[in-house]
């Protein structure tokens, strides 16, 4: 499982694990832990440190506010998706910047569709 860098906490752990593509260790973790499905980034990308939370496999910042769904959007991983909206995650969970998990879906990055 992928070490965290700046926050060593549970739903940054999860994060780190589905941007990793390990949907196997998300999944385990999810099962354990079903409130992660609904839990929010309670910090995210500054102007004055933003490294720590740019994930650079998928060229992608963590905001506050978002949530487990956002990320695995971004890291294009719809198996995970899909268990976390059957999870209970929230579709039109907004973040900070007022982004749902369908915006970063669509917003390029590796894996894009073309």
């Amino acid at each position: 499982m992928p070490t965290c860098h700046t926050q060593a906490e549970p739903f940054r752990a999860f994060v780190e694990v589905i941007v990793s593509g390990d949907s196997e260790t998300a999944i385990r973790l999810l099962n354990a832990s079903p409130h992660l499905a609904k839990e929010r980034a309670a910090r995210g990308a500054i102007r004055q440190a933003p490294k720590e939370n740019f994930f650079d496999r998928i060229k992608h910042y963590i905001n506050e506010g978002d949530t487990a769904l956002h990320m695995a959007a971004a890291a294009k991983q719809t198996f995970i998706a899909e268990q976390l909206i059957s999870g209970g995650a929230d579709v039109h969970a907004r973040n900070r910047r007022g982004a749902e998990p369908l915006h970063y879906a669509v917003d390029g990055g590796p894996g894009s569709p073309v």
